[in-house]
């Protein structure tokens, strides 16, 4: 009788299980065989090439991870920014408002401000008496107290005389910014000092020969003044008159085309008619052209 060891002997499981190890340990899919055999044992080779494999896959995860934190940083540091930019807001906004307040006030300043320079032509004409006399009344109180020499530069008829009205008012303005602002700084005097200085050698000479205050000789009034609007009107025609010459030009000398020509005095044919200039206007232009051509050949040389 023959017997069997019971190592030879066949498990009725063996061909059922494939992932069972020589142990009696599981390794999962890594006891597959490559080769497609259903109870193969993995060698060694495959179980180091699997290990590689997880290691290069765990590997590229770490620096997924690494480079999500990095983005991450730099996003949080963008958010960092932003909240700083948020609590800068109402800062700035406060800024706005208290520039926006000081424009409003200067804008609300009056347009008589004492330290606004300002002629008679910007005074109208129902206020110059009251803004006449304010200014005699600080020509009194102040000038004259102050500098009591200006007196006799400043002569009585100063009023008569606009151009030392204007004078008045400015330097008036300038005393204001030397002495009345709360913020005036010293230049500001010393401007006003030297301006003095001016205005009262214009006065004296303006008014050395008007008449004495209480003299029967009567003192020039300003005549009205000259309107030069008529002048527009002669230096319109003059230009006419200047492009007519070029366009005789053209017509008299050679080396034109016919075309040129004929446009030329086509031309000239349409400015006469819009503008109505006569041959004696023309010849006005030509001899003073003439006349100022004659004068620059005979001018000494600069």
């Amino acid at each position: 009788m023959t017997t069997i060891d019971p190592a030879e002997q066949e498990s009725p499981n063996s061909g059922a299980s494939t992932g069972a190890a020589a142990g009696g340990s599981y390794l999962g899919d890594l006891g597959q065989a490559s080769s497609g055999s259903g109870n193969a044992d993995p060698g060694p080779g495959q179980v180091l090439s699997a290990l590689a494999i997880l290691s290069a896959e765990q590997g590229e995860t770490r620096a997924h991870l690494a480079e999500l934190r990095d983005h991450l940083g730099d996003v949080l540091e963008q958010v960092g920014n932003l909240d700083k930019l948020v609590s800068d807001v109402p800062i700035l906004a406060g800024r706005l408002a208290s520039l926006t307040d000081a424009v409003d006030q200067l804008l609300r300043e009056p347009s008589d401000s004492k330290t606004r320079p300002v002629d008679l032509a910007h005074v109208p004409r129902d206020e110059r008496r009251e803004v006449l006399g304010e200014l005699v009344t600080w020509v009194r109180d102040v000038l004259f107290a102050g500098w009591p020499w200006t007196q006799d530069a400043l002569r009585p008829c100063w009023l008569q005389h606009p151009d030392l009205v204007n004078g008045m008012l400015w330097l008036r303005a300038a005393y204001s910014a030397a002495y009345d602002m709360p913020k005036a700084q010293p230049h500001a005097a010393a401007d006003f000092h030297r301006w003095l200085d001016d205005v009262m050698d214009r006065a004296a000479g303006r008014t050395e020969h008007c008449p004495a205050a209480k003299s029967p000789e009567l003192h020039q009034v300003p005549l009205s003044p000259r309107d030069d609007a008529p002048g527009l009107d002669a230096l319109e025609r003059r230009e006419v008159c200047a492009e007519l010459y070029r366009l005789a030009r053209i017509r008299k000398e050679a080396g034109h085309s016919a075309e040129d020509v004929e446009a030329a005095a086509r031309h000239s044919r349409q400015l006469i008619a819009e503008t109505g200039i006569t041959e004696a206007d023309y010849n006005q232009y030509a001899r003073a052209r003439k006349a100022t051509l004659d004068a620059r050949k005979s001018a000494p040389p600069r």
